[in-house]
């Protein structure tokens, strides 16, 4: 067991930073998906104030 979690620390750096790059890009994807609707929906909400 011991020598399993040594390897794990080993093993670690890497992982957790490809872990971090997958979650970060899959977050500024959900970012744009949620961003890009309420954007235009707001421009449209602009649109209706102006005229």
């Amino acid at each position: 067991m011991h020598k399993v979690t040594e390897g794990y620390i080993l093993l670690c750096p890497s992982f957790k930073m490809l872990i971090v790059l997958f979650f970060s890009l899959s977050f500024r994807l959900q970012a744009m998906y949620v961003a890009v609707p309420i954007y235009s929906w707001g421009r449209i909400r602009i649109d209706i104030k102006v005229s």
